[in-house]
């Protein structure tokens, strides 16, 4: 018995561990006063309106909310398509229903809805061609979802002119591009269902989400852009559609691959940079969801290779040239050009879950080939660089010691900041091991001795966890591992503190990542 807990106390204390660090922050203005001078960078997250996102589950929240919005019956259509089994065609209908409240400062929307909205605008409402009951919505019931801040994606960003083009970082609803497969004649022209100029999309996001989501202020710092609306290919130029000037847009195809927004170029591929999860208030309305990995399709404005067919990203982050356009269960991601001020770009409150930024750590690695000679000849020989004192095991004493394996430095190139990093051997997972290939994560983690690697320091996001509006003050917890450490590096030893008591290994007091 005794050694198995000498074992779990091994585990515990000398295995390296991942962190996920805590701060309280004093006063949160601090977020506001470092706005005006920020700089923003591809990646960057911002905050920018507010729209329905997470559905409220607190009973009596629910109630109290379903007594001040009244019978539904006063609640406004959405105006929702459905197939009319008469005319055989898609017709709007008042079947699902909302209102929006307000309760003890805070923005809610109710939901409800008497038949299932179908996925494809040409089907019945029925049970059967529809997605919510799938998410867990039943019709004949209220649902409650709250207002949020939306969280922005910068894709690109004009120091001279504040100006950032942002993509929402989630999907933020579930819309057709156009309610049916039918072509139009407008001013003598035909006009195809993936027509973007004259879809049902864009009228929505300039429309109703402009409306829904933003204050007067925060429309005045939406910048009207001009859009190229040509198809995917110039193979299918007979579907381009008129270059336009939008306040709010889907990206195009050729966006969604553009390497300095930060997407992969390939788009034959599985790729991170464009997967995407809803909002539950999107899967209420009727987005699919593939469970594995919780993404969602999110639509694109350029025309694909079918008359009816209009482009977008699959759940794997894939770019397709082809989908029907009257699919209701595609995600919406707007974008915008926005003028970055810190009258819009901070706010004047904060809710357990909202990010914000705040501090640098080195983050992304570089893996530009000049920008990484240039650092290696910025930094010099590695025999100066600064020691991690990490631990690793003595084969003379047999004990956890201090080495010099593993060094780094800081390095300021073109305004920015980089930490270089180089090991010799191998950093042990566990602080009593020997400093080899076979007791590390380093090898398998792609990385190998006698080479230099460098970092980026990036912002670091924070998760809030509570909000003192009365003090300004706020704990927060880093939203991903920033680092990896050891607790403490000895799992024998025990020590006295000043009054004589004795200091266990698991003491944080005085713990090695406490004082780190």
């Amino acid at each position: 018995m005794k050694t198995k807990n000498r074992h779990i106390v091994c585990r515990a204390l000398c295995i390296v561990l991942s962190l996920l660090m805590l701060l309280t922050v004093t006063p949160m203005t601090v977020f506001a006063e470092k706005t005006e001078t920020k700089t923003y960078k591809t990646g960057d997250i911002i905050e920018f309106g507010t729209y329905p996102q997470s559905e409220v589950t607190d009973g009596e929240l629910k109630a109290k909310l379903t007594e001040l919005a009244g019978s539904t019956d006063g609640w406004t259509s959405y105006g929702y398509y459905s197939r009319n089994e008469e005319t055989e065609q898609p017709e709007q209908g008042e079947f699902m229903k909302y209102v929006d409240v307000e309760c003890d400062g805070e923005k809610y929307r109710g939901v409800y809805f008497t038949a299932y909205r179908p996925y494809k605008t040409t089907d019945a409402a029925t049970e059967d061609n529809s997605n919510q009951k799938y998410n867990g919505y039943e019709v004949n019931t209220q649902y409650w979802f709250k207002y949020e801040p939306i969280y922005w994606q910068v894709l690109s960003y004009e120091k001279e002119t504040g100006n950032a083009v942002v993509l929402s970082n989630n999907i933020i609803d579930s819309q057709q591009y156009y309610n049916n497969y039918n072509e139009r004649t407008i001013d003598g022209k035909t006009v195809y269902p993936n027509n973007y100029e004259h879809s049902d999309i864009r009228a929505w996001l300039n429309g109703t989400f402009y409306n829904n989501a933003f204050s007067g202020k925060e429309k005045d710092a939406i910048i009207a852009t001009p859009l190229d609306n040509s198809a995917c290919s110039e193979e299918y130029s007979q579907y381009d559609s008129n270059s336009i000037t939008d306040k709010v847009w889907l990206l195009s195809y050729d966006e969604a691959h553009n390497a300095d927004y930060g997407f992969d170029t390939e788009h034959w591929s599985d790729s991170e940079t464009r997967k995407a999860q809803g909002s539950t208030y999107a899967l209420c309305q009727g987005l699919w969801k593939y469970n594995s990995n919780g993404c969602s399709y999110w639509r694109l404005r350029s025309a694909g290779y079918y008359y009816n067919y209009a482009c977008y990203v699959d759940d794997d982050g894939y770019v397709f040239d082809g989908g029907d356009v009257y699919f209701a269960r595609f995600g919406v991601r707007p974008a915008l050009n926005i003028h970055l001020t810190s009258e819009i770009s901070s706010a004047e409150k904060y809710n357990v879950g909202d990010t914000v930024s705040f501090g640098l750590y080195p983050q992304s690695e570089v893996t530009d080939g000049e920008l990484k000679a240039k650092l290696t000849e910025l930094a010099g020989s590695t025999d100066g660089w600064t020691s991690y004192g990490y631990y690793s095991r003595s084969e003379e004493t047999e004990q956890p010691e201090q080495g010099d394996f593993m060094k780094y430095v800081d390095v300021e190139c073109d305004g920015e900041k980089y930490r270089g990093v180089y090991f010799t051997a191998y950093r042990p997972y566990w602080t009593n091991y020997v400093a080899t290939e076979d007791n590390t994560n380093q090898k398998e983690n792609g990385y190998e001795v006698n080479t230099q690697y460098w970092f980026k320091y990036e912002p670091m996001y924070w998760q809030v966890l509570s909000y003192d509006k009365e003090t300004d003050n706020a704990v927060v917890l880093s939203k991903n591992i920033i680092d990896s450490r050891e607790y403490y590096h000895k799992y024998d030893e025990t020590r006295t503190d000043e009054e004589g008591k004795t200091v266990y290994p698991n003491n944080y007091e005085y713990s090695d990542i406490r004082a780190w």
